[in-house]
């Protein structure tokens, strides 16, 4: 299988085009094909050239998060409820994890200071739950549950297909719990799961606001 397409050398050298181009390499042929030296070769350079940008691999794989994370798009003021705002947020981080299924492991094991260049959307999110009125306290922690949900819903998207959607034989009898949890494994989409999680999410979040629920 061919590797990612080799950069042209005539272009300058830059950070961003390394970590452009290790995104790259991940997303055609996983995680575990990138080396300095293959990136090197992908580039058109010796692999010690790249070490003019990153002191380390792990550097590069943190400014690689990074990019990632700066490709999240938190809405403004065109999207007028704030639960609106949080699901066009909640699906922009998504649609970044499916665009790059083999790189987004790496948010589970980066450090926190990976995530830097991804604080514009977090204050957006975290000030666009207290213009609803939760206090600031609430506003962080549903903030990082909502964070975490998607999180682990992309990484299971990651691991890929759920395998063979058939219903084992012995489950048909009418009435079965275990054969109505297995229907709805087969039958339902992904979209359709993130999208009714995300609903759970928001409208417990709404109730909570509306009861008057404290932070404590």
């Amino acid at each position: 299988m061919p590797g990612p397409q080799r950069a042209q050398s005539r272009e300058p050298l830059s950070a961003e085009r390394i970590v452009e181009a290790a995104l790259a390499r991940i997303d055609e042929e996983g995680l575990e094909s990138l080396s300095m030296r293959k990136l090197g070769a992908d580039l058109g350079v010796e692999a010690m050239s790249l070490y003019n940008y990153f002191d380390t691999k792990e550097e590069m794989l943190d400014a690689l998060v990074g990019h990632m994370v700066a490709a999240i798009r938190a809405p403004g003021a065109e999207v007028e409820s704030w639960r609106g705002r949080i699901l066009a947020t909640a699906r922009s981080f998504r649609a970044v994890a499916t665009a790059h299924p083999n790189a987004f492991p790496l948010f589970m094991a980066r450090p926190v200071g990976a995530y830097l260049s991804g604080r514009a959307v977090a204050e957006a999110s975290v000030a666009t739950l207290m213009q609803a009125g939760f206090d600031q306290v609430v506003a962080i922690r549903a903030f990082r549950a909502i964070a975490r949900y998607i999180v682990g819903f992309c990484m299971a998207e990651a691991a890929g297909p759920r395998g063979d959607a058939t219903i084992p034989a012995g489950l048909e009898t009418e009435g079965s719990l275990i054969f109505g949890v297995m229907a709805d494994l087969v039958e339902s989409s992904d979209d359709a799961l993130f999208e009714y999680g995300m609903s759970l999410i928001l409208t417990g979040l709404e109730v909570s606001l509306r009861e008057g629920v404290s932070s404590g």
